[in-house]
């Protein structure tokens, strides 16, 4: 299962294939295990491995939905966004030429004599769909396939001239706009985990990939509650950050169902001549944690032992239940 990525930052590692959203919310994820097996179901064709996963990943979304999938150059193949588009699910991605057959590109010679920013594009319809491919040349020659975006409208980018030594506008195909606004969900998910990643040193594999789920699983919770926090227009000032939250949901594990009640009674080091005046037993406030006394869940009494002074003003009696 551990694989070696020379191109990633971190050679040596597992490797999971995941379908997130824009802003870093996981949705679905397939950890690979040593081959990708095609789809077990009728309707779904045999595309490669490289495909074969996105169909996997894809089987959670719903048809018809018009639902916009983004993916890489590994991923991205005709068949596949064909057969995407007929699900009623469109697609934009990055392409290797090898994948475009028949279609002949423009050499990046040619579009540095035309200058920065220059592109090239075509479209082919069949088959219900309509394809579109655009090459365009920033620090390099880059191409994109889409079956619902194309060149237009044409916008503006700003970037750095080497030569010039300042920031010049060059254009940007609608097409390319797209594909950066709304990549990069993958990217942030796997930035929010190795921020504060258990420590985990273990040679069992499984251990390791534990613990990875909880860290997702906890950056999953967090990016939900900042989407609830936003939309119910809080103050921004008392807004957990990753790091808060963590340590929130530490802390309420640490102490779940720990009960230290604060009670005692003044004691005496020597005898007086006047006694002490009584003073009346204060109960220290018993209560969990606030994620649980908020959770709109009812909480039932439960019976305890020994028994507790009542907590009625002026009652001497003992209370057999305690309101958890």
């Amino acid at each position: 299962m551990k694989q070696y990525l020379p191109m990633k930052p971190k050679k040596w590692g597992f490797k999971f294939f995941v379908l997130a959203d824009s802003g870093g919310l996981i949705h679905d994820f397939i950890p690979y295990t040593g081959s990708i097996q095609p789809v077990n179901k009728e309707g779904i064709p045999d595309l490669g491995a490289s495909s074969n996963i996105v169909l996997h990943l894809a089987e959670t979304m719903q048809s018809n939905r018009n639902h916009l999938l983004y993916f890489g150059h590994w991923f991205t193949s005709v068949p596949l966004i064909k057969h995407m588009a007929e699900r009623g699910i469109w697609c934009c991605g990055t392409v290797r030429p090898c994948r475009l057959p028949g279609l002949k590109l423009v050499s990046d010679t040619v579009l540095k004599k035309k200058g920065r920013g220059t592109f090239e594009e075509w479209k082919s319809s069949g088959d219900g769909s309509q394809l579109t491919a655009v090459k365009r040349l920033d620090n390099k020659g880059v191409t994109l396939l889409s079956t619902f975006a194309d060149s237009q409208p044409t916008h503006t980018e700003q970037r750095f001239d080497k030569k010039m030594r300042k920031v010049i506008a060059i254009p940007q195909p609608n097409m390319v706009k797209l594909y950066k606004k709304n990549m990069g969900g993958a990217d942030l998910a796997d930035c929010l985990l190795s921020l504060y990643r258990i420590p985990v040193r273990s040679k069992k594999y499984y251990r390791r990939l534990i613990f990875h789920m909880i860290d997702m699983c906890i950056n999953q919770a967090w990016l939900l509650y900042r989407r609830d926090y936003e939309t119910a227009g809080l103050s921004q000032e008392k807004k957990h950050s990753l790091l808060s939250f963590r340590m929130s949901v530490s802390e309420s594990l640490i102490r779940a169902e720990k009960y230290v009640p604060k009670r005692g009674r003044p004691s005496l080091s020597k005898k007086t001549a006047d006694p002490p005046k009584k003073r009346r037993q204060k109960m220290g406030q018993v209560r969990p944690q606030k994620d649980v006394r908020f959770d709109k869940v009812g909480h039932f009494p439960e019976a305890k032992d020994p028994r507790l002074y009542c907590k009625r003003l002026g009652c001497k009696g003992r209370a057999n239940n305690r309101c958890m």
